[in-house]
């Protein structure tokens, strides 16, 4: 179990991990490492891209046929990029709705949180290598994640030229897109920071001062948060697939990140009152993480459906490409049957 030391203050509790959970991290980490390098191995040697095609042909997503042409880096490459891409798109969501999470509470005046208020602080420790990590990914594999970073594509008379992705040149091009980024990231980080630091000082020095200053920095850091997040979406994710758009999406993606960041809340808390930390910690504030997540568990589902309720009810075919392929795909690899929607 880990050591519970105090300070003068019994809510001062410092998380010290004896060398056994230390080895049992390393362990995680290196046979997550074991495991990349297995399966980049097997992806070069082409092992299992049968199946992948078939299944994508059965479903009729391009699948099979992204197996077939090996434009640009090897499928085995693209495939290290995609995740390394998604998986820091899921866990930068999760580091920024930590700070939200913080910033939430100081606004609504909330009490009950104080409790695991530092382990919101905590998650957004990954802003900083999860932007690094961003940059070099999106500048190393760009052309094989965004269609619409290919030469010649907003070009007239290009052979690759695409009239729609050029319709959305002023908004999607390389500059205008690294300098968004590098804005979101940038104001997501600067105001983590923040409110950590004011936080610090107000168990240091005590009193009101440092409270309301950050319910001030909570509440800007609210009102950028809410564009910046929805941006954020339509750059990170919904630009892959550039020519389907929904007006929703940027909602869907917070209320993902919003439960997510929440269970890891939930999940933290549990296994630090396992083990000896926060004793204050009880069955109501574990109840309220709990109504939080399945409220927005809810919205969540409510958003996905609102996005295909709305173009099923404009009579908008061509926007259910978007539902058709993920659901097609992943009933077709599920069932391994042909499943026509």
């Amino acid at each position: 179990m880990a050591t519970l030391t105090h300070q003068d203050s019994v809510t001062a509790e410092h998380l010290q991990l004896p060398p056994s959970t230390r080895k049992k991290f390393i362990a995680i980490i290196a046979a997550g490492i074991i495991l990349l390098i297995i399966g980049a191995v097997l992806a070069a040697l082409g092992i299992g891209e049968e199946h992948s095609a078939a299944a994508g042909h059965e479903a009729g997503t391009g699948a099979g046929a992204s197996a077939e042409h090996h434009e640009g880096s090897p499928v085995w490459v693209k495939r290290i990029l995609v995740s390394l891409w998604h998986s820091n798109v899921y866990f930068i969501g999760i580091a920024v709705i930590g700070t939200f999470f913080v910033a939430l509470q100081y606004v609504a005046y909330a009490g009950w949180s104080v409790l695991i208020k530092r382990i919101s602080e905590a998650l957004s420790a990954w802003l900083l290598p999860g932007a690094i990590i961003m940059l070099i990914v999106f500048f190393v594999g760009r052309h094989d994640l965004f269609h619409w970073t290919h030469d010649g594509i907003m070009t007239p008379g290009h052979e690759n030229y695409d009239a729609i992705v050029a319709g959305k040149s002023g908004f999607l091009n390389l500059p205008f897109y690294v300098i968004r980024m590098v804005i979101y990231l940038g104001i997501w980080w600067f105001f983590s920071e923040k409110l950590r630091k004011l936080s610090i000082e107000e168990d240091l020095n005590g009193g009101t001062e440092y409270f309301h200053k950050s319910i001030n920095v909570g509440a800007l850091f609210l009102v950028l948060f809410a564009v910046s997040s929805s941006m954020a979406a339509w750059d990170w994710v919904m630009s892959i697939d550039v020519h389907w758009f929904s007006t929703m999406f940027g909602w869907y993606v917070f209320a993902s990140w919003w439960v997510s960041g929440l269970a890891a809340v939930t999940l933290t808390a549990i296994y630090l009152k396992q083990a000896g930390y926060l004793r204050f910690l009880n069955a109501n504030h574990l109840h309220d993480l709990g109504k939080f997540m399945f409220g927005f568990s809810i919205f969540w589902t409510y958003i996905w459906f609102s996005q295909f309720m709305l173009i099923w009810y404009a009579n908008l075919p061509e926007e259910a490409v978007y539902f058709n392929q993920r659901l097609g795909a992943l009933m077709a690899i599920t069932l391994g049957s042909s499943i026509s929607i």
